[in-house]
């Protein structure tokens, strides 16, 4: 006897609510998608040096949804202000008058030094680095999520930012099925080497 089409068929509701939602609410600092609710985060700052594995631990942060993008520019105009950076940061060191402000003038002229040289010589590639992250869960327990979320970041000395007016635009940025948004970007871009992500 022939089955009838579709009639031993499951429908998965969790996998249709997450592709088509039944709606979406937004509002200036959340969303609601379907039974959920989230916020878009972006982070605004990155520590000096990072550990190797540090994009990992963002990417694994549970409940959370993230976009990780990197965008190449051309590296020409970043090594010149790169340049100026690090002879203004000597400069300061030199003119410093307490050793903590000669002592991290110094080191950030290293940094810039080093980055310098590998860029220059060595042809490393320079991006705009984006990382959007969304803490999803429910009305009860959404607000745990997000301290968990800023906690977990804080701990790698990330910097989040809420992306109040964006949060349309940020979940877009999101989503697989959209383009990385310019006025995401403005706000979370960040110039970055190509090996601090690799290493990530």
């Amino acid at each position: 006897m022939a089955k009838k089409k579709g009639e031993d068929l499951q429908i998965d509701r969790a996998l249709l609510n997450v592709i088509a939602p039944m709606d979406i609410e937004v509002k200036r600092n959340e969303l609601n998608i379907g039974d959920n609710c989230g916020r878009i985060f972006g982070i605004t700052k990155y520590p000096q040096n990072v550990q190797y594995g540090w994009l990992g631990r963002v990417a694994n942060i549970s409940n959370v949804i993230g976009c990780i993008s990197f965008r190449p520019i051309d590296s020409t105009a970043f090594v010149d202000a790169l340049s100026a950076n690090t002879m203004r940061n000597q400069m300061l060191e030199e003119t410093a008058k307490s050793p903590l402000e000669q002592s991290r003038a110094k080191k950030a002229a290293e940094d810039s030094e080093k980055t310098m040289v590998q860029i220059d010589q060595y042809g490393e590639t320079v991006g705009i680095l984006s990382v959007a992250l969304m803490p999803v869960g429910s009305e009860h327990n959404i607000e745990s999520i997000i301290k968990r979320t800023t906690s977990s970041c804080a701990y790698m000395k990330l910097h989040l930012r809420s992306l109040a007016n964006l949060q349309l635009e940020g979940f877009k940025q999101i989503s697989p099925f959209y383009r990385i948004n310019a006025d995401v970007e403005n706000v979370i871009g960040r110039i970055a080497p190509l090996s601090t992500i690799m290493g990530g």
